[in-house]
């Protein structure tokens, strides 16, 4: 447990974090609420309904500028579309140009978006449906920092063959600024229905004492926070897996993993301290 007094001095390290490099949360009427108790204040840069036609290229990356993707399928900008309601990540049966050749890459394409603002702690919510292939459709945290390095994946699913009820949970470290090493702590949840039949609601509760998983209202993982105080960004990206989840099969594709909508909420700095929600759910009662 904690003392009193290296929960102040926490405080006012998280406090000086998330004025460094992160946006700020802003309250409006008619906004919507998470499916978690807590006094929340939404953040509009990392929140989107995706309504209409227009990808937002304020808010988003259509491309993650500096990954071309998971091999052999590499990110293409045209596999991203706001359609229906829905940002949509589709996989194609595709070959890429000769300079992506020559890096590896080969048959498929796939497709990423990266958020251009990073946040540090909060609850994220998206209702989404996975591809109806062989892949992952992933919503996951991360920076790559100089003296820093990490990540946090708050799902990579897949959404047809063995593993297609798999949810896949991660959090890994891949530097600090003692050791360049990487290590992660993997939790799997299996799911009574296929991830690529509907929507469902996915949830990340990331405060600077644990990290919390959700699937529609219900808590799947809790584990303590030890290293992930570092600003990230939000990303969704389709991937090739080939060692994990197979590669699709071509009459499967293209396949799409569709999100309805991103929301993002940070707690007000009030809750840092005292007794309340936040607090409450820290050890461990709802």
């Amino acid at each position: 447990m904690r003392t009193r007094a290296e929960k102040i001095i926490l405080t006012v390290f998280v406090l000086l974090l998330s004025s460094y490099n992160t946006v700020k949360p802003q309250q409006a009427k008619g906004m919507p609420m998470p499916s978690i108790k807590g006094d929340f204040v939404m953040v509009p840069e990392l929140s989107d309904e995706f309504e209409g036609s227009l990808f937002d290229t304020t808010k988003w990356f259509r491309r993650n500028p500096t990954w071309l993707g998971r091999q052999p399928a590499f990110f293409s900008e045209k596999n991203v579309t706001v359609a229906g309601g829905s940002l949509n990540l589709t996989m194609k049966k595709e070959e890429p140009d000769d300079a992506l050749r020559k890096r590896g890459y080969n048959t498929y394409s796939s497709a990423a978006v990266k958020s251009r603002n990073t946040v540090l702690y909060g609850y994220f919510e998206i209702r989404a449906r996975a591809m109806n292939s062989h892949g992952s459709s992933a919503f996951w945290f991360y920076d790559q920092a100089p003296a820093l390095w990490t990540e946090i994946d708050v799902f990579e699913i897949c959404g047809k063959g063995e593993r297609e009820n798999q949810y896949n949970m991660n959090l890994h470290v891949f530097r600090t600024p003692l050791k360049n090493e990487h290590w992660s702590l993997h939790s799997e949840w299996s799911a009574p229905f296929r991830f690529a039949d509907d929507f469902h609601i996915f949830g990340l509760e990331w405060t600077p004492y644990v990290i919390r998983w959700y699937l529609d209202g219900d808590t799947i993982r809790t584990s303590e926070n030890t290293h992930w105080h570092q600003p990230l960004t939000l990303n969704f990206d389709s991937e090739t897996m080939p060692d994990w989840f197979g590669l699709p099969a071509d009459n499967d594709l293209p396949s799409t993993f569709s999100i309805d909508y991103v929301r993002t909420w940070k707690y007000r700095s009030s809750e840092w301290l005292g007794e309340g929600p936040w607090q409450n759910r820290m050890r461990g009662n709802r």
